[in-house]
């Protein structure tokens, strides 16, 4: 069941992503990953718009963790 509360600040991080806002954008994602945890895009959002190398392949191997835990239920 998709969180559309999630969907809709996701909706909100990709039109500032497109505007170029990349601070706001971050800002908005490390939120929604500690509301929302378990949720894939936000972290696969949030490497777009890492810092460094480090931080993106962390937040990828995030995703990947959640992703895997979801097919294996």
């Amino acid at each position: 069941m998709r969180n559309t509360e999630c969907d809709s600040l996701l909706k909100i991080a990709n039109r500032l992503y497109q505007q170029g806002d990349y601070r706001r954008v971050r800002t908005l994602l490390e939120i929604m990953s500690e509301v929302y945890p378990r949720e894939v895009q936000v972290w696969t959002t949030l490497a777009m718009v890492a810092n460094n190398d480090g931080e993106k392949t962390e937040y990828l191997a995030r995703a990947s963790q959640l992703q895997r835990q979801a097919q294996a239920s």
